[in-house]
């Protein structure tokens, strides 16, 4: 559930329009803050972020993830494991983004493939 300002965001139908402004704005802040939550672990992967898609309930967002799967290994990252998602899962849940005033809300969801 993504919130600003301590509150839950509202839905609007802009939402749906994966090219507005709107959907835009959430997936700078959303894959800014997921990308700040996972560096310590994975700055020499240079992951990327794509914000798939929202949906309505309050504002859940639905990310993938792409990392570099060359520097994970040089890195001694073991990404295939259920550990290395694990750490991603934790370090989410516990980040707090003090710029986007944002946090992730519990339950986060990791999952995982080599591409």
């Amino acid at each position: 559930m993504l919130e600003k300002n301590g509150s839950p965001l509202p839905w609007t139908s802009n939402y749906d329009d994966r090219t507005s402004s709107d959907f835009k704005d959430v997936e700078t802040a959303t894959c800014g803050s997921l990308l700040k939550a996972i560096d310590t672990y994975t700055l020499i992967a240079a992951p990327a972020c794509k914000l798939m898609y929202l949906y309505e309930g309050s504002v859940y967002a639905v990310s993938n993830l792409a990392f570099d799967e060359s520097a994970l290994t040089i890195a001694g990252i073991k990404y295939s494991i259920e550990s290395f998602y694990e750490l991603l899962r934790n370090a989410i849940e516990a980040y707090s983004d003090p710029e986007q005033d944002a946090d992730f809300q519990a339950p986060v969801i990791v999952r995982g493939e080599a591409i």
